[in-house]
C-alpha cells in the first residue's frame, strides 16, 4: 500500500517569507520592519502559530490583518504564559508543604519512617515500593540543595526538605500512594473547604456540606457518625442511603482535586516547554458535580460544560488555579489577569487584537469575571463574619 503524499519542506529567505505573507494578504507596510520582527520571534512562533485561528476560509487572511497583529498575538501569549506560570509554581509550593506537613504529622521526619513503602496504601504497595524506592535514591545521592545540605549536616532529611528536590509530576505519583486519610487531609487544605461553615446545606440531601465538613475535621471516612450525629432519627434503610451519598460526594470531592492537579501538572509542562496554549488540552478533565460546590453557573454552565467548554482546556486550568491556590494567590492571579486585560485593551488596535486572541483561545471576553466568582477561601475575618451568620 503507497504511503501518504509527503508535503515538501522548502527554505525561504526572510524576503521570500514576506512575499509569502503578502501574498496571503497579509497587511505589510515596513518589509524591514517585518524582517526584524520575523528575525526576532521566528515564523513558526510569529505567523504558523496563529494562523489558522486567523485565516478565512480560502486560508487567507482576512482584510485589514497587519503583521503587527500577529506580533500582538505573540507579546500577549507570551505575557498570559508568565502569569500563568508564575500561578503554577505558587500551587507546586503549597502542595509540596501540604504534602510534606501530613507525611511529618502521620509518619515523623526521618527519611526511613516516612518513605517506609508498608506504611502507605496497601492495594498499591508495588507502587509505593517503587516510588519510596526512587525518593530515597534522591535523598541519598542528589546533589542538589538543600537535601545535600541537610545530607551532610543533620541527623535526617525531613519531609519539607526532600520535597523541594522532587519535581511536581514526581509529587503527583507521591501523592497517589496516600492513605485515604492523609489524602483527605491535604485536599482539605487545598480546597477552599472553610468557606462553608458545617452549617451550610448544599444540595437537596445536604450531603455535599457533609462531606465537606468531614474534609475539614481531617478524619477517616465512616466516622462521621460521632462527628455529627446527624442520623439519630433515621431510620437503618435511609442511613444507609445516605453514607451511600456522603461517600460518593466525598469521593468526588477527592478525584476533583486529583483532576485540578492532573490539569496543571500538563499545562505547567506545557508552558515550561516554551509551548503556545492554543489548542492545547489536558488529558484529564474537571468533574461538574463536585465543581458545583465551589463554582456555580456564573462561572460555566451545564450546556457550556458539557459540550466541553471549561472542561479540560484553558479555562479548566484556570479555575483549578484559583481553587487551590491560597486566598491571597488566587486574588493576585486575577489581579495579574485584569492588568493583562486592560493593558490589551489600550487602543482600538489592541482591542480588537485581544478578542481575536481570546477566541483563538475558546476564552469568552468575560473569562475573569466568571474567574472571580468561584468561591475561594476566605480571610480569617471574612470566615468569623460568616460563621456569625449561621
Amino acid at each position: 500500500m503507497l504511503g501518504k503524499k509527503l508535503k515538501q519542506v522548502k527554505f525561504l529567505t526572510y524576503e521570500q517569507m514576506v512575499d509569502n505573507l503578502k501574498n496571503k494578504n497579509l497587511s505589510i507596510s515596513d518589509k524591514k520592519l517585518a524582517i526584524e520582527l520575523i528575525k526576532a520571534r521566528g515564523y513558526y512562533n510569529l505567523v504558523n502559530r496563529y494562523k489558522n485561528h486567523i485565516y478565512n476560509s480560502n486560508r487567507h487572511y482576512p482584510n485589514h490583518t497587519h503583521l503587527t497583529d500577529l506580533y500582538l498575538f505573540q507579546v500577549m501569549e507570551s505575557d498570559l504564559q508568565d502569569i500563568l506560570f508564575q500561578a503554577t509554581i505558587n500551587f507546586e509550593h503549597r502542595f509540596k508543604e501540604a504534602m510534606a506537613h501530613s507525611l511529618s504529622k502521620e509518619f515523623g521526619i526521618g527519611e526511613a519512617d516516612y518513605l517506609d513503602p508498608l506504611k502507605y496504601k496497601r492495594r498499591k504497595r508495588n507502587k509505593a515500593i517503587s516510588i519510596t524506592a526512587f525518593l530515597l535514591d534522591i535523598a541519598y545521592h542528589t546533589d542538589k540543595n538543600p537535601t545535600r545540605y541537610y545530607r551532610r549536616r543533620y541527623d535526617c532529611i525531613p519531609p519539607w526538605i526532600l520535597i523541594n528536590n522532587v519535581t511536581l509530576g514526581q509529587v503527583r505519583m507521591w501523592f497517589s500512594i496516600f492513605n485515604s486519610k492523609m489524602t483527605s487531609t491535604v485536599v482539605s487544605e487545598m480546597l477552599p473547604i472553610d468557606t462553608y461553615p458545617s452549617q451550610i446545606i448544599v444540595g437537596n440531601s445536604g450531603v455535599g456540606s457533609l462531606a465537606l465538613r468531614q474534609m475539614r475535621m481531617k478524619s477517616k471516612p465512616g466516622e462521621y457518625r460521632d462527628i455529627f450525629g446527624f442520623f439519630h432519627d433515621q431510620s437503618a434503610e435511609e442511613v444507609k442511603k445516605l453514607e451511600d451519598e456522603y461517600q460518593k460526594d466525598f469521593d468526588n470531592i477527592i478525584n476533583l482535586f486529583k483532576n485540578m492537579l492532573s490539569i496543571i501538572h500538563d499545562f505547567r509542562n506545557n508552558l515550561a516547554h516554551g509551548n503556545g496554549l492554543f489548542d492545547f488540552k489536558s488529558n484529564s478533565s474537571l468533574l461538574l458535580t463536585p465543581l458545583r460546590l465551589f463554582a456555580s453557573t456564573s462561572v460555566i454552565t451545564n450546556q457550556e460544560f458539557n459540550s466541553r467548554f471549561g472542561k479540560n482546556d484553558l479555562l479548566s486550568f484556570m479555575i483549578s488555579l484559583i481553587l487551590t491556590l491560597d486566598k491571597y494567590d488566587s486574588l493576585n492571579l486575577i489581579k495579574h489577569l485584569r492588568d493583562w486585560r486592560n493593558n490589551n485593551n489600550s487602543t482600538p488596535e489592541r482591542s480588537n487584537a485581544l478578542n481575536l486572541f481570546l477566541k483563538g483561545l475558546n476564552l469568552p471576553t468575560n473569562f475573569i469575571s466568571r474567574l472571580e466568582h468561584i468561591n475561594i477561601e476566605l480571610t480569617h475575618e471574612q470566615y468569623r463574619h460568616r460563621m456569625q451568620l449561621f
